[in-house]
């Protein structure tokens, strides 16, 4: 008999309502920008990521394992966005590589921090602003500064008693800048909008009430737009909303292929004679990506090769790097 697995129920997946999803279809046929903004109002704007953000509730409120992995995908995509902009040349394989690879509490290396960063981004509890602190700067390596520090309770603070979660963000980021031009002619340990779009994201996170944040602005607005906005609360307020109309879109469809790849696996499960599963079923289920390694002692190397080679031939589970090696695993 197949061992009996206990698993944990996969969470609806949530849509975008059929407004929003005519203006998906309709900005592939390049027939018209809604989801981008282009051309609308800042209240339609606005409108527009009001509600995308309220579709991305039921998957961002929540803490389903299949939660921390759309989360953790969602950083791997942002890290690539984030390393390419200082000119480095990894690719989102690469930097899973660098991660995943490593041995245990080794240094991932420059590129492979960035997705540590937003790794630690992604796990951050948003109701603990103290912990902010120690999350971005442990994540990026860099010294903890008084006047970086500084920065971020300009950003915190500006983001309190705002009418809605979209202006505490547009908040938080146009104090960060202002408070770095009184700063002006500092050298900083890294660029200050890395701070703006990172702070963003937790602001967010804690004005909706989700568990962790969600890398909508380090995916979508880039440091050049970011310094354009500068300390222009309007500004900022039209750019989070362009943006994360968009980028919270894409992040749903991510959802909605993720969900799929684990009602498969679910589908798969039962079928499998290999004892003490249940940690890998979860680990696949939390983890972009899975070694046979990260198994242990769970099950013995053999045993973890065994198991994603028959997850694979089922379908239930994607070979990720593309090597006869060194494989890692995901869904």
């Amino acid at each position: 008999m197949p061992p009996r697995l206990i698993l944990p129920p996969l969470p609806p997946a949530p849509v975008l309502p059929p407004w929003l999803q005519d203006t998906q279809e309709l900005e592939k046929a390049d027939r018209t920008p809604l989801l981008s903004g282009r051309g609308e109002g800042a209240e339609a704007q606005a409108f527009r990521a009001g509600a995308v953000l309220g579709c991305l509730q039921p998957v961002a409120g929540s803490a389903s394992p299949i939660g921390t992995l759309w989360r953790r995908r969602l950083a791997v995509h942002a890290a690539a966005v984030l390393v390419r902009q200082i000119g480095r040349p990894e690719t989102e394989r690469q930097l899973r590589d660098a991660w995943v690879l490593r041995a245990p509490d080794a240094d991932p290396g420059p590129a492979g921090r960035w997705l540590g960063w937003v790794r630690a981004l992604v796990s951050l509890d948003p109701t603990h602003p103290k912990s902010w602190w120690d999350a971005f700067c442990e994540g990026q390596g860099v010294a903890r500064e008084p006047t970086l520090k500084a920065l971020m309770e300009a950003g915190v603070t500006a983001a309190k008693k705002q009418p809605t979660p979209l202006h505490a963000a547009a908040a938080c980021a146009a104090a960060v800048l202002e408070h770095r031009e009184a700063e002006e002619g500092r050298t900083w340990v890294l660029p200050v909008e890395v701070l703006a779009l990172w702070l963003t994201d937790v602001v967010l996170a804690r004005s909706l009430g989700w568990v962790a944040p969600v890398p909508l602005s380090l995916l979508s607005v880039s440091w050049a737009a970011a310094r354009s906005a500068g300390c222009d609360k309007t500004a900022w307020l039209t750019l989070c909303s362009r943006h994360m109309a968009r980028a919270g879109a894409e992040a749903l469809a991510l959802f909605a292929t993720l969900h799929q790849a684990g009602e498969r696996l679910f589908a798969a499960a039962p079928s499998l004679r290999i004892k003490k599963i249940d940690r890998a079923i979860l680990m696949l289920l939390e983890e972009d990506a899975v070694t046979p390694r990260l198994l242990q002692p769970h099950l013995s190397d053999r045993a973890g090769r065994r198991l994603f080679d028959h997850l694979v031939a089922q379908g239930a589970v994607r070979e990720l790097s593309g090597r006869a090696a060194f494989r890692l695993y995901g869904l």
